[in-house]
């Protein structure tokens, strides 16, 4: 009996392992499809625009974006400087304001939602 059970118990593991296979294939091959159908859109987009098409556009703009949030994730291009940093020399606020206009702005702001909303 212990070895019919283990049979089934690697028989139902290799059916779970090729189910999840397949599974994990059609997802990455619809996912490559829709991204394809999402150029060919935007190319045609394009055309209709009068501009010249442009696929690689999303890609470029997805990089950009997603190299904003995650530093590093993106290899840097080459030739490519880092930016300069300037320092800024720090200044003393005064307390007090010098202007009319300044010390309208700096009168005390009701809780009245409304009244913020009108000055």
């Amino acid at each position: 009996m212990n070895g019919f059970s283990d049979f089934v118990h690697q028989l139902l593991r290799a059916v779970l392992r090729l189910v999840l296979i397949t599974a994990a294939a059609v997802f990455v091959f619809s996912l490559l499809i829709a991204t394809l159908l999402l150029m060919l859109g935007a190319s045609l987009w394009a055309l209709l625009g009068g501009r010249r098409p442009e696929p690689g556009w999303l890609l470029h703009r997805f990089r950009q974006t997603a190299s904003r949030h995650a530093r590093g994730a993106w290899p840097a291009r080459a030739g490519r400087a880092p930016p300069d940093i300037v320092d800024v020399t720090a200044r003393d606020v005064p307390a007090t304001p010098s202007s009319p206009e300044a010390a309208d702005r700096t009168t005390p702001v009701s809780r009245d939602p409304m009244a913020r909303m009108l000055r």
